[in-house]
């Protein structure tokens, strides 16, 4: 019996021992990592996709919410951050060219979908010419519009690829 009772208040230190050694260490590393988490939240891109499609870039406290009408980053310290490195530069401005491209192509289409109400209204005496103009208009905007929404929407992985270059570069300065 007093064996069993030396035994279970050995486990017992060796639990507690082990339990207090474990946070001691914790405290530790965390205490080193605090200054790698400031980075990470104030020198590095996050970005966020919702549900809705609504893209988000954060860099620090800005942050770029990407949509249809403003298709060019304003905030200079972001677009500055991206183009500070070569590779990150290339994939931005490729973000860039596809996105202005898409956005033409889709407001175009728009503006071709609702030109096509235009024949209906017109005074002719050909009906099959006022369906063709009809059918043409609307068709063409639709595919104009598919088009560069199609850019539009591809151009967010140049985004995502341009914020991921930087980062992985900035995390190699940090380890020289």
């Amino acid at each position: 019996m007093k064996n069993l009772l030396v035994v279970l208040v050995l486990v017992f230190l060796l639990t507690v021992s082990q339990t207090a050694n474990a946070q001691d260490v914790k405290k530790e590393t965390t205490n080193e990592n605090v200054n790698f988490l400031q980075f990470y939240d104030n020198e590095m891109f996050h970005w966020n996709l919702n549900p809705n499609g609504v893209f988000t870039l954060n860099y620090g406290i800005d942050n770029w919410v990407y949509s249809m009408y403003d298709v060019h980053i304003n905030n200079e310290r972001i677009r500055n951050a991206l183009i500070q490195y070569p590779e990150s530069a290339l994939a931005y401005n490729t973000f860039r060219k596809k996105a202005t491209t898409g956005s033409v192509f889709y407001w175009i289409g728009n503006i071709f979908i609702i030109g096509s109400i235009i024949p209906i209204f017109l005074p002719m005496d050909n009906e099959i010419l006022r369906t063709g103009l009809y059918t043409g208009f609307f068709i063409g905007g639709l595919t104009l519009s598919s088009i560069g929404n199609y850019h539009f929407t591809s151009s967010q992985s140049y985004l995502i690829n341009a914020s991921n270059i930087f980062n992985r570069n900035k995390v190699r300065e940090l380890n020289k």
